[in-house]
Protein backbone atom coordinates (compact mmCIF):
# COMPACT_ATOMS: atom_id res chain seq x y z
CA UNK A 1 0.00 0.00 0.00
CA UNK A 2 1.11 3.33 -0.72
CA UNK A 3 1.96 5.14 2.66
CA UNK A 4 1.19 9.09 1.97
CA UNK A 5 0.77 10.38 5.53
CA UNK A 6 3.42 9.87 8.37
CA UNK A 7 3.11 10.60 11.92
CA UNK A 8 5.89 10.20 14.47
CA UNK A 9 6.30 10.05 18.23
CA UNK A 10 8.80 12.38 19.87
CA UNK A 11 10.29 11.23 23.01
CA UNK A 12 12.75 8.38 21.83
CA UNK A 13 11.78 8.30 18.48
CA UNK A 14 13.01 11.65 16.78
CA UNK A 15 14.41 13.44 19.95
CA UNK A 16 16.70 11.93 22.80
CA UNK A 17 15.42 13.63 26.15
CA UNK A 18 16.21 11.49 28.49
CA UNK A 19 18.69 13.69 30.75
CA UNK A 20 16.72 16.75 30.57
CA UNK A 21 13.24 14.44 31.70
CA UNK A 22 15.70 12.88 34.20
CA UNK A 23 17.30 16.12 35.69
CA UNK A 24 13.60 17.64 36.06
CA UNK A 25 12.04 14.49 37.47
CA UNK A 26 15.03 14.74 39.79
CA UNK A 27 14.14 18.30 40.92
CA UNK A 28 10.60 17.59 42.14
CA UNK A 29 12.19 14.82 44.00
CA UNK A 30 14.68 17.16 45.64
CA UNK A 31 11.92 19.12 46.84
CA UNK A 32 10.37 16.26 48.35
CA UNK A 33 13.42 15.30 49.98
CA UNK A 34 13.37 12.17 47.94
CA UNK A 35 16.66 10.59 46.37
CA UNK A 36 17.55 11.32 42.60
CA UNK A 37 16.52 8.64 39.98
CA UNK A 38 19.31 6.93 37.68
CA UNK A 39 18.68 8.02 33.96
CA UNK A 40 17.46 4.26 33.28
CA UNK A 41 15.05 3.86 36.02
CA UNK A 42 13.47 6.74 34.41
CA UNK A 43 13.70 6.25 31.26
CA UNK A 44 12.03 2.70 32.06
CA UNK A 45 9.53 4.08 33.96
CA UNK A 46 8.29 6.60 31.35
CA UNK A 47 8.19 3.57 28.56
CA UNK A 48 6.66 0.67 30.55
CA UNK A 49 2.98 -0.87 30.35
CA UNK A 50 2.17 0.50 33.75
CA UNK A 51 1.64 4.00 34.47
CA UNK A 52 1.70 4.61 38.03
CA UNK A 53 4.38 7.40 37.27
CA UNK A 54 3.28 9.26 40.43
CA UNK A 55 4.54 6.77 43.01
CA UNK A 56 7.27 5.45 40.55
CA UNK A 57 8.08 8.94 40.76
CA UNK A 58 7.38 11.02 43.80
CA UNK A 59 5.83 8.20 46.36
CA UNK A 60 2.10 9.61 45.61
CA UNK A 61 -0.91 7.76 44.72
CA UNK A 62 -1.78 10.28 41.99
CA UNK A 63 0.02 13.76 40.94
CA UNK A 64 0.09 16.47 43.10
CA UNK A 65 -0.64 19.74 41.64
CA UNK A 66 1.90 21.15 43.05
CA UNK A 67 4.71 18.56 41.66
CA UNK A 68 3.58 18.87 38.61
CA UNK A 69 3.11 22.62 38.41
CA UNK A 70 7.15 22.56 39.89
CA UNK A 71 7.53 20.07 36.75
CA UNK A 72 6.69 21.75 34.39
CA UNK A 73 8.07 24.73 35.48
CA UNK A 74 11.52 23.21 35.69
CA UNK A 75 11.15 21.16 32.70
CA UNK A 76 9.74 24.10 30.20
CA UNK A 77 13.33 26.11 31.08
CA UNK A 78 15.10 22.27 30.87
CA UNK A 79 13.99 20.24 27.92
CA UNK A 80 15.91 22.00 25.31
CA UNK A 81 19.33 21.92 26.94
CA UNK A 82 20.54 18.50 26.54
CA UNK A 83 18.17 17.12 23.91
CA UNK A 84 18.90 16.32 20.40
CA UNK A 85 17.91 15.09 17.42
CA UNK A 86 18.54 11.24 16.51
CA UNK A 87 21.18 10.65 14.47
CA UNK A 88 19.48 10.27 10.61
CA UNK A 89 16.06 11.99 11.68
CA UNK A 90 16.78 14.68 9.69
CA UNK A 91 17.74 12.75 6.37
CA UNK A 92 14.51 10.97 6.64
CA UNK A 93 12.57 13.82 7.40
CA UNK A 94 14.00 15.51 4.20
CA UNK A 95 13.25 12.07 2.12
CA UNK A 96 10.07 12.21 3.21
CA UNK A 97 9.24 15.96 2.79
CA UNK A 98 10.56 15.91 -0.64
CA UNK A 99 8.66 12.89 -1.69
CA UNK A 100 5.39 14.99 0.00
CA UNK A 101 4.19 13.06 2.46
CA UNK A 102 2.01 14.12 5.04
CA UNK A 103 3.67 14.63 8.44
CA UNK A 104 2.94 15.10 11.81
CA UNK A 105 3.61 14.43 15.61
CA UNK A 106 1.69 12.67 18.47
CA UNK A 107 3.34 12.58 21.56
CA UNK A 108 2.05 12.40 25.19
CA UNK A 109 4.07 15.72 25.89
CA UNK A 110 1.54 18.81 26.31
CA UNK A 111 2.21 20.58 23.47
CA UNK A 112 3.78 23.76 24.82
CA UNK A 113 6.94 21.44 25.40
CA UNK A 114 6.70 19.44 22.02
CA UNK A 115 6.45 22.79 19.69
CA UNK A 116 9.81 24.59 22.52
CA UNK A 117 11.83 20.97 21.73
CA UNK A 118 10.52 20.62 17.95
CA UNK A 119 11.75 24.47 17.15
CA UNK A 120 14.98 24.23 19.31
CA UNK A 121 15.92 20.98 17.65
CA UNK A 122 14.99 23.20 13.75
CA UNK A 123 13.06 20.32 12.73
CA UNK A 124 9.85 22.41 13.07
CA UNK A 125 9.15 22.98 9.44
CA UNK A 126 9.08 20.00 8.19
CA UNK A 127 6.03 18.82 10.21
CA UNK A 128 2.13 19.61 8.71
CA UNK A 129 0.66 19.76 12.81
CA UNK A 130 1.93 19.19 16.13
CA UNK A 131 -0.34 17.17 18.95
CA UNK A 132 0.22 16.83 22.73
CA UNK A 133 -1.41 15.76 25.43
CA UNK A 134 -3.05 18.86 26.48
CA UNK A 135 -6.17 17.72 28.60
CA UNK A 136 -8.25 17.68 25.70
CA UNK A 137 -7.80 14.03 24.46
CA UNK A 138 -6.67 10.97 26.75
CA UNK A 139 -2.65 10.16 26.23
CA UNK A 140 -1.46 7.26 24.17
CA UNK A 141 -1.93 4.00 24.26
CA UNK A 142 -5.64 5.51 23.74
CA UNK A 143 -5.58 6.27 19.98
CA UNK A 144 -6.94 9.91 20.40
CA UNK A 145 -4.20 11.98 19.52
CA UNK A 146 -3.71 9.44 16.38
CA UNK A 147 -7.33 9.89 15.25
CA UNK A 148 -7.61 13.86 15.94
CA UNK A 149 -4.27 14.09 13.58
CA UNK A 150 -5.75 11.92 11.09
CA UNK A 151 -9.08 14.15 10.54
CA UNK A 152 -7.50 17.30 11.03
CA UNK A 153 -4.89 16.08 8.17
CA UNK A 154 -7.56 14.47 6.14
CA UNK A 155 -6.06 11.44 5.94
CA UNK A 156 -8.80 9.33 8.32
CA UNK A 157 -9.40 6.88 5.57
CA UNK A 158 -6.20 7.03 3.79
CA UNK A 159 -2.95 4.79 4.43
CA UNK A 160 -1.01 6.36 7.52
CA UNK A 161 2.33 4.95 9.42
CA UNK A 162 2.72 5.99 12.81
CA UNK A 163 6.46 5.01 14.18
CA UNK A 164 7.12 5.29 18.02
CA UNK A 165 9.61 3.68 20.38
CA UNK A 166 7.44 1.54 22.76
CA UNK A 167 4.01 -0.04 23.24
CA UNK A 168 1.75 2.14 24.19
CA UNK A 169 2.59 3.93 20.79
CA UNK A 170 2.30 0.04 19.42
CA UNK A 171 -1.25 -0.32 21.17
CA UNK A 172 -2.13 3.47 20.20
CA UNK A 173 -1.84 2.35 16.88
CA UNK A 174 -3.49 -0.63 16.32
CA UNK A 175 -6.57 0.95 17.79
CA UNK A 176 -6.35 3.84 15.25
CA UNK A 177 -5.91 1.20 12.46
CA UNK A 178 -2.83 2.65 11.39
CA UNK A 179 0.43 0.78 9.99
CA UNK A 180 2.90 1.10 12.99
CA UNK A 181 6.71 0.95 12.71
CA UNK A 182 8.95 -0.05 15.54
CA UNK A 183 12.01 2.63 16.50
CA UNK A 184 14.87 0.95 18.06
CA UNK A 185 17.31 3.54 18.06
CA UNK A 186 15.32 5.67 21.41
CA UNK A 187 14.79 3.97 24.76
CA UNK A 188 14.89 0.72 23.94
CA UNK A 189 11.81 -0.42 25.97
CA UNK A 190 10.10 -3.46 24.45
CA UNK A 191 12.14 -3.83 21.79
CA UNK A 192 11.14 -7.15 21.55
CA UNK A 193 7.45 -6.34 20.92
CA UNK A 194 6.20 -9.33 19.13
CA UNK A 195 2.81 -8.04 17.58
CA UNK A 196 4.78 -5.57 15.76
CA UNK A 197 5.70 -6.53 12.84
CA UNK A 198 7.97 -4.40 11.19
CA UNK A 199 11.17 -2.98 13.46
CA UNK A 200 13.53 0.30 12.68
CA UNK A 201 17.02 -0.71 13.98
CA UNK A 202 17.78 2.45 12.16
CA UNK A 203 16.20 5.65 11.19
CA UNK A 204 17.16 5.51 7.50
CA UNK A 205 15.25 1.88 7.37
CA UNK A 206 11.70 3.84 7.81
CA UNK A 207 12.29 4.92 3.94
CA UNK A 208 12.62 1.14 3.22
CA UNK A 209 9.43 0.49 5.08
CA UNK A 210 7.40 3.10 3.30
CA UNK A 211 8.98 2.79 -0.52
CA UNK A 212 8.11 -1.19 0.10
CA UNK A 213 4.64 -0.39 0.86
CA UNK A 214 4.52 -4.03 2.25
CA UNK A 215 2.44 -3.03 5.43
Amino acid sequence: MKIDCVIFDMDGTLIDSRIDITNSVNFVRSKKGLPPLHLEEVVAAINGHVKDLSMKFYNTPKYEAEDKKLFEEFYLEECTKNARVYTGIIKVLEHLKNKNKILAVATNAPSKFAEKMIKSAEIFDYFDCIKGCDGDLPPKPHPHILLYLLGKLNYKDKYSVYIGDNESDYLAANEARMSYIMALWGFGVNRDLNQCSFKADYPEDIIKYIEAGDF
